[in-house]
Parts: structure tokens; sequence; C-alpha cells
């Protein structure tokens, strides 16, 4: 057998492999043993795609088996349970391009869900015009990547390879059909980047999911209060036994992250990048006191990155006092509490370092109008959805996103951001709390004691 044929079929094989893994990583059971979709409530779901070629598969078979044979690209896939009947569906792409000078072959697998984009690269070698290349690699995305389409940048963040779409590049797909060029941007650090077309097919095909999706989240009917809090700032020590039972731990099976409880009746809040794409409808919360229970998705707004959650089971612990009716001011001291890596209780400190508008490379992050709150609190995976509050105590806004390095790769340090907790619930239609006496509050709308 010649060394290009072999190199073929390793490459086919790995290929077969990472869809198979693509395929398998939004495939987990939920605590019923049926396949949940925690995109789309029960009375949201996508509506069963009647028109054009759609392909069935069915979720209940090893899609990790390497001997799957895998060739469906570009297709609109329908992924069903034989044993619940759940279905969603995703579309699958392969990108690559061949250096024809040593034959080098670099390209990309991607899946797309109705609002998130999963990535691997991968590599090859083989002979070129002039010399011949070897070996292989496979990673999954990392850092920042890029998306170009219909004359509009969206840079997205994520980890694990996995990336939240924003609203504005979905609303852009729909709203062309999916007719337009679309790019995908990626970094190898040190300004050294590959740019990847993606083709016609797959556009058409994500252009029909998007299309398809029902967006029927009702904004839940929440109410906050006002809280009685430090008239100045207290000591971290002090502070932290104070708010630290109202923030949890928020596990699956394949993802981490964090929340807190905000409303009188125990509603949790999070991020949304941390309960979409999981393929599960059941999430594990824990607190730092050891409490445990399960949440449910009750409202999802993919604009601001937020989710709310219901506990099966109240959590006995008090609400985070809320800044509703200011936003924080630079060089505000700030703590930043979560669950990085799943290591639950984690507090760090820092400063605000601004609050601003989420233009040029942070418009993957908010919509136009919106304040991102900039602090330099340490914040790592598995924060995501924890809470920034202020040195008494009082909620800021919900910890998003932490960047280490720029579009073309090079590194940043101290540059983390939180979505600001008064325009979470300007986008709730939230009242604020009556008072008795107004002059009591304090610049948050609390009393100060």
């Amino acid at each position: 057998m010649d060394r290009i044929h072999k190199l073929n079929l390793i490459i086919m094989g790995l290929e077969s492999r990472l869809a198979a893994g693509l395929f398998a990583s939004i495939s987990f059971l939920g605590t019923n043993g049926a396949i949940a979709n925690t995109n789309i409530p029960d009375t949201g779901r996508i509506k069963p795609i009647t028109y054009g070629e759609v392909v069935q598969k069915e979720i209940d078979v090893d899609w990790k088996n390497p001997k799957v044979k895998f060739d469906d690209w570009s297709k609109l896939i329908k992924v069903t349970s034989k044993l619940s009947g759940d279905y969603y569906y995703v579309v699958l792409d392969r990108d690559y391009k061949t250096n024809f000078n040593n034959g080098l072959t670099e390209g990309l697998i991607t899946r797309w869900g109705s609002d998130t984009v999963t990535g691997y690269q991968y590599m090859y070698g083989g002979c070129g015009f002039w010399v011949c290349t070897s070996g292989s690699d496979f990673r999954e995305f990392s850092g920042v990547i890029e998306l170009y389409y219909a004359g509009e940048t969206h840079l997205l963040y994520g980890d694990s390879g996995e990336y939240s779409l924003p609203q504005s590049f979905i609303s852009n797909i729909i709203s062309t059909n999916g007719e337009q060029p679309l790019s995908i941007k990626l970094s190898k650090g040190r300004g050294d980047t590959k740019v990847f077309p993606v083709g016609k097919e797959t556009l058409k095909s994500i252009a029909r999911l998007f299309q398809a999706e029902q967006k029927t989240w009702q904004k839940p009917n929440v109410s906050i209060q006002i809280s009685t809090v430090s008239k100045s700032g207290l000591p971290a020590e002090d502070l932290i036994p104070k708010i630290a039972p109202s923030v949890v731990s928020i596990k699956t099976d394949k993802s981490l992250g964090s929340g807190f409880i905000f409303s009188t009746d125990g509603l949790i809040m999070t991020n949304r990048h941390v309960v979409t794409g999981s393929g599960v409808g059941k999430f594990q919360i824990s607190t730092s006191s050891n409490q445990k229970t399960i949440a449910s998705v009750v409202y999802i707004d993919k604009q601001l990155d937020f989710a709310i959650l219901k506990p099966e089971s109240r959590l006995q612990a008090a609400t985070l006092p809320i800044c509703y009716l200011s936003y924080p001011k630079a060089g505000q001291d700030v703590i930043a509490i979560g669950s990085p890596d799943g290591i639950a209780g984690t507090v760090t400190k820092g400063v605000v370092s601004a609050v601003r508008q989420p233009v040029d490379q942070l418009k993957g992050l908010a919509p136009e109008g919106v304040l991102l709150v900039q602090h330099d609190a340490a914040i790592s995976p598995g924060n995501s959805g924890g809470p920034l509050v202020n040195s008494r105590g009082e909620l800021l806004g919900v910890n998003t996103y932490g960047l280490n390095q720029t579009a073309d790769g090079r590194s940043l340090q101290n540059i983390n951001f939180a979505i600001s907790i008064v325009d979470v619930f300007k986008a709730l239609e939230l009242r604020a709390p009556v008072a008795a006496n107004p002059k009591l509050l304090n610049a948050c709308g609390n009393i100060g004691q």
C-alpha cells in the first residue's frame, strides 16, 4: 500500500472519530434516562422540519465506534432517541486546505446546534510538488474564534471547544437565508491565523435549523427585595461568610459552572452558555453548605447570555443583596465567587477596570446598549455564571468571560467581564422594589446599617 493511500485511510478514520465524538458530545442522558433538549423548553421545542432533506439518525447507538462510517457532512440531521422519542437537530461540516508545495492538509470539523458551535482542528501530512510531510494532529478549538458573515465580524468566546453563538449572528443567518459567504478564523498564536470558508450547502442547512427554532421563553414573574447591608465596605474575610451560601455550583456530566440565588422565591441565575449545549435537561446544584438539588431551565436570554433555573427543592439560603439602581464605578473593589474547574467556593478580589459598551472586539459579549463590567478579579472556566459583588456584598453583575488572548493569538491578563445586573433586570422588565423611606436607600437601592 503506497504512502498516500495510507495517509488517506488515517485521516478518514480520524474524521469519522471526530464526527462521532461531536455527535456523542451532545448525547448524554438526563436523570430519567431520556434525552432532553435544554436549549428549548417543552412549550417551545423546535418544530419538526418537514421541508427539504433531513437525515435521520438515532442517538441510542455507539457513535464513538471508529468503524461507524459518517458521510452526512453539510446536511441537516435530526437526532432521535429510540428510548424517549426526543429529538434535536445538528449540522456537521468539514472544511480543509492542502498546501500543494509540501502536501500538508489543515482543516476543521464543526458541529452547529441551535445556538452553539463546537469544533476541532486537524492536520495531516502528504506529498506535495516539492516535498513530503508526515505526522497528524487534532485538537479542540481554543481561545477566541471569529465568524465573518454578511460584512459583519462576530467574536466568539468559549471553552472546551464549545462556543455560544451570538444572537446577532443567528439573526443575520436567518434574515439572509444563509446565502452570504461564511468564514471561520482560528488563531494559532503569535499572530498566526487560519481562515476557513464554510460550504454553501452547510450554510443552507444551518439557516434551516435557525429558522425552525422556537423562541417562546416566557419571562418569569420575578421579585427582588430591598436588603440590609453594611454602610461601609467589609473586609473580605467578614463578607464571604455572608454571601457564599447564596452561591451555587452547577454541574452536568459535561459542563461545570456557577450561579447564585437572586429572587425571593429561590430562583438561580447563571450564564446561558453554562446550560445550553450540554444535552441534558436537569442540572446538579450544590452549595457551600453541602445542600444538593436538581434544577431545570425556566428562562434563557440569548442576547445577554443569562439563564434562570428553578430548583426542585428550595435551597436554604438567603438571596444576594442586589445593586439594582446603579452601575459600579471604575476603581471600585469587587469580589468574584464561583467554581473554577469545579472547585466550589473559590474567592478572588480585584477592582472595576471600566464600565463600557460592547464595541469592537467586545461585540460578541453583549448586544449594543448593554454595559459590561470589566474587572481584574481572576476568573477561570467554571466561574461562568457566578456573581460579581462589591465590598458590601451587593450583586453588580454575572461573570461571563475572561479574555486570555486576542483574536490574533496575543496573550492577555486580568481582563474579565460581567454582564451588568442592572441590564439583566431591564431585560426581564423587572420593577424595582418600593421603599417606605427612599432617603434610607444607598446608591444601589439597599439600606445601609
